[in-house]
């Protein structure tokens, strides 16, 4: 398989590894920003550790005897049954549609969102840019851009909304969210990526919940404008949105009690894991003669074969008489026939090596020759 796919598929096993822990150790924890850089760690070792390979040397004993030999034969006009389609040459062709697919989609998506922000009421305010717009859109943040419609919200809900942003613009939520994006393009094909990707998108709103609620007066009120959020209005996928399909699950997380300190070993649980996976398939056998003798004592041996058969050409022929010439030997042919698909059906052939020990034959077959093998050994 290539190698480049191989890299895929082990990009995707590291990345199934913090997967994994996040959704079963971690997930109901309340270590939200140590949750975020385990996320994103989980991104960059996915990308980084395939590349990291570890070596291990196996010695072997010499053989007290190495041969070399090799079998010319002429391939020119040689017939093949049947072919089979490579399914590696298949999936190559499958991934980068599926990347170029999902890459243009993402495209369209930044556009999409870039009209929206350049068509709205634009103000500044300190490090963050308010942008009111008249487009029937839930509040989100991108960057430091807060994109709002403000007539469909109340002064106090518009306040916690927007103190929400903030906290997703102060922090750049929006990097993690849109390298999230960019990773599921990268990894496509594996499905749990894309729930990665969700995991991601919960935390950063769990995150500023957090920080937004300590922010404002009544904390049930701020719970219930979550409640009370309309899901028909628009959305883009590539923001952070204040309200989304994670209500319930962020109500639930803001009523929990704050986990313990003594909890935090579960992010070790990632390293052995880790560890056992890079040593299972990120190791390199290499084989290394642990030679007895000395080089002196090997015996090398050239053990030369060549072969004729019916689809074997004049030019294979003229070939063949070259090469063996070119070995301080002597190759001829004659009574050479052939029937109306240009088969031989009929050859007679001497051959002698540099040493004037020879071969003589004649062959005759109306169905074709069968393959005449020659050549030299360690006996001649």
């Amino acid at each position: 398989m290539d190698p480049f796919f191989i890299y895929l598929l082990k990009c995707g096993g590291i990345l199934f590894v913090f997967f994994a822990v996040y959704r079963v150790l971690l997930q109901q924890e309340t270590f939200f920003n140590g949750n975020r850089y385990f996320l994103l760690a989980g991104i960059a070792a996915s990308l980084l550790l395939p590349l990291l390979v570890f070596t291990k040397t196996v010695y072997t004993e010499q053989s007290p005897l190495t041969a070399y030999s090799y079998v010319y034969t002429d391939t020119t006009n040689s017939l093949s049954a049947f072919s089979v389609t490579d399914w590696t040459a298949v999936f190559p062709l499958i991934y980068w549609s599926g990347v170029i697919a999902f890459s243009g989609r993402l495209v369209i998506q930044l556009l999409s969102l870039l009209k929206l922000i350049r068509t709205g009421t634009i103000v500044k305010n300190g490090k963050f840019t308010m942008v009111e717009t008249k487009a029937d859109v839930m509040p989100f943040s991108f960057f430091t851009y807060i994109v709002y419609s403000p007539g469909s919200h109340g002064d106090s809900e518009r306040d916690a909304i927007i103190a929400h942003e903030k906290i997703h613009a102060y922090q750049w939520h929006s990097a993690d969210i849109l390298l999230a994006h960019l990773f599921t393009v990268f990894l496509w094909f594996v499905p749990f990526a894309w729930n990665y990707k969700r995991c991601i998108t919960q935390n950063l709103e769990y995150i500023a919940d957090n920080k937004a609620v300590q922010k404002v007066k009544c904390r049930k009120n701020y719970q219930y404008l979550l409640l009370n959020a309309s899901a028909k209005a628009y959305q883009p996928a590539i923001t952070n949105n204040f309200f989304n399909s994670l209500i319930k699950k962020r109500i639930v997380m803001l009523n929990k009690n704050r986990s313990q300190q003594s909890n935090m070993w579960r992010y070790g649980v990632v390293l052995p894991l880790l560890t056992a996976f890079l040593l299972t398939f990120n190791v390199k056998t290499v084989a290394q003669v642990n030679a007895k003798e000395k080089d002196d004592n090997v015996k090398v041996v050239e053990i030369v074969h060549f072969s004729i058969d019916k689809n074997t050409t004049d030019d294979g022929l003229d070939k063949l008489r070259a090469k063996i010439k070119g070995d301080n030997g002597k190759f001829s042919y004659k009574n050479l026939k052939r029937n109306a698909k240009g088969e031989i059906t009929a050859i007679a052939i001497e051959f002698r090596d540099d040493k004037e020990r020879f071969v003589t034959g004649n062959y005759d077959d109306e169905d074709g020759i069968a393959p005449i093998m020659f050549g030299k050994n360690e006996k001649g």
